[in-house]
């Protein structure tokens, strides 16, 4: 198969390069497309935390290597307030910054002491401060280059101690808020959007 674009070429082994890989990886396929743009990657990530989303709801799914499974999230990241339900379960687990509390099926279950804001797996895109990609002590990732693809950009990861091990995260810049973060052992995406701006 032949690719038409620069975005999508192979190495002189005839390898898909690191770009294509991670644009495969984020689920962009981006082969024919000629709108993408490299962008500093402060940029994005400065929109990622301008916080201009007051409430988002959806679907999330998480997926390991051991199993995949939908949760119906809805958040409201200025108030540090969050929801989640197990879609097959039906088990709701929610926190509120405003009392602290965070509860399991309606009964108060113990808060984590770290971070500062708890959040699970399901509702983290929307609170990117609580990701692994800063390259913080507990970050596995750190934010390594960044492109513009429309109204979405992909952020290239790399591990903090493993320089071979790459991810990507997906922001959609229109909204404001993270969207699919993936790594070579898990992903984490927001479907079935709808929020609100402030």
């Amino acid at each position: 198969m032949r690719c038409v674009t620069a975005e999508c070429e192979l190495d002189a082994c005839g390898n898909v390069t690191l770009r294509a890989f991670a644009y495969r990886r984020a689920g962009v396929d981006h082969c024919g497309v000629r709108s993408i743009d490299e962008v500093p990657v402060h940029e994005v990530l400065a929109n990622l935390l301008d916080f201009r989303t007051r409430w988002i709801k959806g679907t999330a799914i998480c997926t390991s290597a051991e199993s995949t499974t939908s949760y119906h999230v809805e958040a409201w990241p200025l108030e540090g307030r969050w929801t989640t339900e197990n879609a097959t379960s039906g088990v709701t687990i929610s926190y509120s910054a405003a009392t602290q509390v965070m509860k399991r099926a309606g009964a108060e279950v113990a808060r984590p002491s770290y971070p500062l804001l708890p959040t699970h797996e399901s509702v983290s895109l929307a609170f990117p401060l609580s990701l692994p990609v800063w390259g913080r002590t507990r970050d596995d990732f750190m934010p390594v280059s960044a492109e513009r693809f429309e109204d979405e950009a992909v952020v290239l990861l790399r591990h903090r101690t493993d320089p071979h091990i790459f991810g990507s995260l997906v922001v959609n810049l229109a909204r404001g808020h993270a969207i699919r973060l993936l790594t070579p052992m898990s992903s984490l995406q927001l479907s079935d959007l709808v929020g609100h701006k402030t």
